[in-house]
């Protein structure tokens, strides 16, 4: 009996003689990092969670701009509209090419732009990216010349068959109006009155009347573009001043009275007005 007594308060008394065990850690014990990791492991964290753990989950790595994810921005401390406007950016053709170039972008406050700069690591352009910055340079650096040194306004230009130099020796008008002028003209036939020339898709009135005064016509250059009697609806609809309506109606004219027998006729048509045909007469001809 005195033996089982003995035994009995040993094995109370072990616990109180080995030293304490320390409790387990619980999630809130780990470093922050540690924290966000364990819960993007366990699943796919919401813009909820990436915008409420941005500020206490920053983990500064040197990263470069221009190929950086969604998710790192994100690492970076960066809130949700700062990280669409940088993506958006890059998807418009947009590239970094120094760590200052992070101030360019809207909606990034200085001190965000102070704070990543020195993990900003951008890497030497290839030899591509090199040839293509060195062209648009260059067409920067030529646009500034023309600019800068413009080319002395011509005393006359004949609207019928200037080219596209010539064109682009009048004062606001650059490759862009060129292209448009010459493209209406070719699908017109030629201009008839200098004031056509205003009908070009676009073309401020301002800039018109700035260069009217260095504009003639040479009406004996326009060409009559519109086989009366060959043309499809399509062709006919393809000239400045025939609507696809109107071109129908011409063809089913011509379906149901047989061919124009002089360019009069073009007048018969139901929806052509007197002042249409008036407009369209020296680009007609009969075949």
């Amino acid at each position: 009996m005195a033996a089982l007594v003995l035994l009995t308060f040993a094995a109370w008394s072990i616990p109180f003689l080995l030293p304490e065990h320390a409790s387990p850690p619980t999630l809130q014990d780990w470093p922050l990092e540690v924290h966000a990791g364990e819960m993007q492991k366990g699943g796919a964290m919401s813009p909820a969670d990436r915008r409420q753990h941005a500020s206490e989950t920053i983990v500064y790595t040197p990263f470069d701009p221009n190929t950086l994810s969604r998710e790192g921005w994100y690492s970076m401390g960066l809130r949700d509209r700062q990280v669409r406007t940088l993506l958006a950016y890059r998807s418009r053709g947009g590239r970094f090419r120094r760590a200052e170039d992070l101030g360019k972008i809207y909606g990034l406050s200085p001190e965000d732009v102070q704070r990543l700069m020195p993990y900003v690591r951008i890497p030497a352009p290839t030899a591509r990216q090199r040839s293509r910055d060195t062209t648009q340079l260059s067409h920067t650096h030529a646009s500034v010349r023309r600019r800068s040194n413009p080319e002395p306004t011509p005393s006359v230009i004949e609207v019928n068959t200037a080219d596209s130099l010539t064109w682009l020796q009048l004062s606001g008008i650059g490759p862009g109006w060129t292209a448009r002028i010459l493209r209406f003209r070719r699908r017109l036939g030629g201009f008839m009155q200098v004031e056509q020339l205003a009908e070009t898709y676009g073309l401020p009135d301002s800039v018109f009347q700035s260069i009217r005064p260095f504009l003639t016509v040479d009406a004996t250059k326009v060409q009559p573009v519109i086989a009366l009697n060959q043309a499809t609806a399509e062709q006919l609809a393809a000239h400045p001043y025939l609507s696809y309506r109107v071109a129908r109606a011409i063809i089913a004219y011509r379906e149901q009275h047989g061919p124009f027998g002089q360019v009069e006729d073009l007048s018969r048509v139901a929806l052509v007005t007197a002042e249409l045909f008036e407009r369209m007469r020296p680009y007609v001809r009969l075949e």
